[in-house]
């Protein structure tokens, strides 16, 4: 049992360190050096996204970035609703605004990769701005995540955060996503180059080509953002930047389902197994959350059952509380969203179990479709019946 509690506590304690460095690494906000204006293009991919569409494109034609400096690429992933004609009505309307579709067209790409691909390759700006058809963004977001392109930087990540309401599941999703910015913009303003999320992001189209764009992560599902941004940080030597600016705020939609949040994250924590393959350093720091959320419960459960004492659990437990709720509260302040403290005690006490189901989940979530009609649980399922 001393051996087992050594393990929870080792990586219990990886675990913690990271939490100090993501209170550290927020000391440290990135200022952006250029004053330029350059020519931008903005790449959408879009898949079945009719009831979102009409708040994204809302808000990109309320752009304060000059108009004859930036262009929109909205590409049609295929999508069985009525997308693509609300989108070649827009087209028609604003003149920044180009639609294309991958349907007919033969990639060496899948999913959301395909038509991503196929909207860089058309672009004619070198800074290529990325973000999902069911964000909304601030009016100064081309302005500023363009402001961060001085002759270093290569990528620039942004800030992302849930819209939500009085609803306490919704709350707790934009609180769990904010800690995940948190982490991200600590972590790359220290140069450590960990997560990033594809619906803030913008990088040099001379880089995307150099590195092979996603050529090597073609395969998977997702890997837009953090495992291309591993990619470009093992074959450049472009700076990785997080611009914390207010202006670059994008808000997306929380899920409304308990499926729809499983499907959604189970797609996420796939990737976090890829990085075995691309960032050792940080699968080591993804394992320890895994084990330092496994170890509370199981712990738990020893102490109920009579089998271990109270004072493991409770170390266990005090070092997740300390460093969480500190991220928490730096977390909150930094992206002016403190009014979610409020659901810190609820998520606290939901999250072990959450990431323990999402780490077993992850091994399913690679075989998903990016339209989000499978489950990582229907896929089990039909494993199940295949080897039945």
């Amino acid at each position: 049992m001393n051996i087992i509690f050594g393990i929870a506590l080792t990586f219990s304690l990886i675990y913690f360190v990271s939490l100090l460095v993501y209170i550290y690494g927020l000391e440290f906000p990135f200022q952006p050096k250029n004053v330029n204006r350059p020519f931008v293009s903005v790449v959408i991919a879009a898949k079945n996204e009719e009831k979102q569409l009409p708040g994204l494109l809302a808000s990109l034609s309320k752009q304060d970035y000059p108009a004859d400096c930036y262009e929109i690429i909205i590409v049609d992933n295929e999508s069985e609703d009525e997308s693509l004609a609300i989108l070649k009505e827009a087209e028609r309307k604003n003149p920044n605004l180009k639609i294309l579709s991958t349907h007919g067209i033969v990639s060496d790409f899948t999913f959301k990769k395909a038509a991503m691909n196929l909207g860089i390759e058309n672009a004619r700006g070198e800074i290529i701005l990325t973000t999902d058809a069911d964000c909304e963004l601030h009016s100064g977001w081309i302005s500023s995540m363009a402001r961060c392109f001085d002759k270093e930087v290569g990528l620039t990540a942004g800030y992302c955060g849930f819209r939500y309401n009085h609803r306490i599941f919704h709350r707790l999703q934009a609180l769990d996503y904010l800690m995940l910015m948190t982490a991200e913009c600590a972590t790359l303003n220290l140069n450590l180059i960990w997560g990033c999320a594809g619906n803030s992001l913008a990088f040099r189209k001379s880089l995307f080509r150099e590195v092979g764009g996603y050529k090597d992560i073609r395969e998977r599902i997702g890997g837009d953002d953090s495992l291309f941004m591993q990619i470009v940080n093992r074959k450049s030597s472009a700076r990785i930047v997080f611009d914390s600016n207010p202006l670059s705020i994008v808000q997306t939609q929380p899920v409304d389902t308990i499926s729809g949040f499983i499907r959604q994250r189970a797609r996420w924590a796939a990737d976090a197994n890829y990085m075995f393959h691309l960032n050792i350093p940080f699968f080591i720091v993804i394992v320890s959350t895994f084990i330092a959320n496994l170890a509370p419960i199981g712990y738990f459960i020893g102490w109920l059952a009579g089998i271990v004492g109270v004072a493991p659990l409770g170390i266990l437990i005090v070092l997740k509380l300390v460093g969480e709720v500190t991220v928490a509260w730096r977390g909150t302040r930094l992206f002016r969203q403190t009014e979610l403290r409020r659901v810190f005690v609820p998520w606290f006490l939901l999250q072990p179990f959450y990431v323990v189901l999402m780490g077993i989940l992850s091994f399913w979530g690679n075989r998903m479709d990016w339209n989000r009609k499978r489950s990582p649980l229907d896929l089990m399922k039909q494993d199940e019946n295949q080897s039945n």
